[in-house]
């Protein structure tokens, strides 16, 4: 595993070269006239607050400095204590200056419900949203918005157990620095499919989502997994058109040094990438019959 793990490395650092030098190619940048596309990220927390928050917006900063393809608008919206978030702004105005709004977020947040048909009408109009880790752990009272992010946790099991993960698309700008297969310690979330005391009303099913990753389970031990089984179905990381926008999450995320890993970084950066129309990548849903890794 040792091996393995310096092996990953090497390509990350590949990948991530990769990733960035192909922001020149054919687009300069993300907006209009070859300007970085501006990207607000909320980190606000109504439920668990994750202690790699504050890195997860330095680094995607940092991603966006460097790549060149968009410019991050940060709220620090983690320091906010939980009756205090103040998310006022949001109206069709102030997310028109957005290209992608971007959620690692948990709980209820405090948004009327003309401010949450306003993110809808957002994305549905072609703008793009991309979900990291927890933003499947939030709204679950919110119909429109587990259709609009595919589905939503229903639980994880320990943080630190490196499991292999299967890349089901090895063509799509997210995943295809990844290879075949990709070992990760992480929290990894399990995501509710219409069982009797579910979370949300939205169950997660390939019909409706392109998956990227998932759980290998032949090549996974999971001993401390909450239930995950060998021949087990647990996607990770997946698109969806949304209207005429575009939508990516992965479930990736929970650990400060996947926020610092160089091949979450990649992948991460070719999401957006993806989710800003900068380059092409099928979110046809492949449906619950498809051969994982085809």
């Amino acid at each position: 595993m040792k091996a393995f793990r310096c092996l990953a490395s090497l390509i990350a650092g590949a990948a991530m070269l990769a990733v960035m030098g192909t922001t020149a190619v054919g687009q300069e940048g993300g907006g209009a006239g070859g300007a970085p596309a501006k990207l607000l990220f909320l980190t606000h927390s109504q439920g668990f607050k994750h202690s790699s928050l504050p890195v997860a917006e330095r680094v995607v900063v940092e991603l966006g400095r460097k790549s060149g393809l968009f410019e991050a608008t940060v709220l620090e919206g983690y320091k906010q204590e939980r009756d205090a978030i103040d998310l006022r702004m949001i109206s069709p105005d102030y997310l028109k200056a957005f290209a992608v709004v971007m959620f690692f977020t948990t709980g209820e947040l405090p948004l009327d419900d003309a401010q949450k048909e306003a993110l809808l009408a957002f994305v549905r109009g072609g703008k793009a949203f991309v979900g990291v880790h927890s933003a499947t752990d939030t709204y679950y009272e919110w119909p429109g918005y587990g259709e609009m992010i595919g589905g939503y946790f229903k639980t994880h099991g320990a943080n630190d157990e490196v499991l292999v993960l299967r890349i089901e698309d090895k063509l799509h700008p997210a995943t295809r620095m990844l290879g075949d297969t990709w070992p990760l310690a992480d929290e990894y979330y399990q995501f509710g499919r219409g069982e009797a005391g579910s979370r949300g009303s939205v169950p997660l099913s390939r019909d409706r989502v392109r998956v990227l990753i998932s759980v290998d389970t032949e090549r996974s031990t999971m001993g401390r997994q909450a239930g995950m089984t060998k021949g087990g179905d647990y996607p990770l990381a997946w698109c969806r058109d949304y209207g005429q926008g575009r939508v990516f999450y992965t479930a990736l995320g929970h650990r400060e040094d996947v926020w610092t890993n160089l091949t979450f970084q990649a992948h991460l950066l070719g999401g957006l990438r993806w989710a800003l129309g900068l380059e092409p990548g099928d979110a046809t849903p492949r449906g619950e019959t498809s051969n994982p890794g085809r």
